[in-house]
C-alpha cells in the first residue's frame, strides 16, 4: 500500500502536478486543453439533448457518439522510462523533502502504474485505453472540486462515455503509438496521486476539504480552462449545469 509520508507528498502533488506550468510550455497540459474543449462541448451538448427530451415528454437523452479513433498501442520500456523520469521532474519542480522520495521510488518501481491497473480492474476501465484513464482523470477531479465522492456505477459509466468522445479530438496529435503510451502514463500518474488526494480528503476536515477541494477547482480552472463545477455527472454523462 501507499500510504504514510506519501500521503502527505500526494495532496502536494497531485496539486503541483496539476498546474506545474502553462499549457503552452507543457504538450501534454496542451492536449489536456484540446480534450477540455471537448468536453466542454459534449457537456453543452447532453444538456440541449436532456431539455429537448423534456419538453419532448421522453425520458432520457441519448448518450455521446462512440468514438471512431483508435488510441491502442503497444507498450514500449523506453517510453515508460522517459514518463517516468517527465513525471519525476515535474514533482521535483515544488522541491519537497523526504515523502517526495517516498514517491520517486513509486514512480521508478511502477508502483503507481500498477494502482492504476488495479482500479481498472475493479472499475470496469480498460488499462491502456487512454480514453478510459482520461475518463477516470476527469471523474476524480470532479469529485475533488466538488467533494462528491459517491458516484454510482452508472454515473462512472457515464463519464466515460463522455469522456471517450472528448479524446477523439487527440486523433492527430496522438497518431503514433509512442505519443498514445506517454499520454497514457502520465494520465495515469496523475489519476493516481489525485485518487490518494480524494481518499485522503475523505477522512480530512471541513477546513482541509475546502482549500484542496478550491485548489483541484482553480488549477483545472486556470490551465485547463475547464470549470468543473459547472458540470454534472449523470448517467448519461458530464452535462452542463441547468
Amino acid at each position: 500500500m501507499l500510504q504514510g509520508a506519501w500521503q502527505g507528498a500526494a495532496i502536494w502533488l497531485a496539486l503541483a502536478v496539476l498546474a506545474a506550468s502553462p499549457a503552452g510550455a507543457d504538450p501534454y497540459l496542451g492536449l489536456l486543453n484540446t480534450t477540455a474543449d471537448a468536453l466542454r462541448i459534449e457537456a453543452d451538448r447532453l444538456l440541449m439533448e436532456e431539455n429537448a427530451a423534456a419538453a419532448s415528454g421522453q425520458t432520457e437523452a441519448r448518450p455521446p457518439a462512440a468514438p471512431a479513433a483508435d488510441f491502442s498501442y503497444t507498450p514500449d520500456p523506453d517510453v515508460a522510462a522517459r514518463t517516468r523520469t517527465k513525471a519525476i521532474q515535474a514533482m521535483r519542480q515544488g522541491g519537497n523533502a523526504p515523502a517526495t522520495s517516498e514517491v520517486e521510488r513509486d514512480i521508478a518501481e511502477g508502483r503507481l502504474i500498477a494502482a492504476y491497473r488495479s482500479f481498472a480492474e475493479r472499475h470496469g476501465y480498460q488499462f491502456r485505453n487512454l480514453a478510459h484513464s482520461y475518463a477516470a482523470l476527469m471523474l476524480r477531479s470532479w469529485q475533488v472540486a466538488n467533494l462528491q465522492f459517491d458516484v454510482t456505477p452508472a454515473q462512472e459509466a457515464g463519464a466515460r462515455l463522455t469522456a471517450e468522445s472528448a479524446t477523439t479530438r487527440l486523433a492527430s496529435a496522438l497518431s503514433t503509438s509512442e505519443a498514445r503510451q506517454e499520454f497514457d502514463e502520465l494520465t495515469m500518474y496523475r489519476f493516481v496521486l489525485l485518487d490518494r488526494l480524494a481518499q485522503t480528503l475523505q477522512s480530512s476536515s471541513v477546513t482541509m476539504q475546502r482549500r484542496f477541494s478550491d485548489g483541484v477547482y482553480r488549477a483545472t480552472l486556470e490551465k485547463m480552462g475547464l470549470d468543473l463545477r459547472r458540470l454534472r455527472l449523470t448517467d448519461r454523462g458530464f452535462a452542463s449545469q441547468r
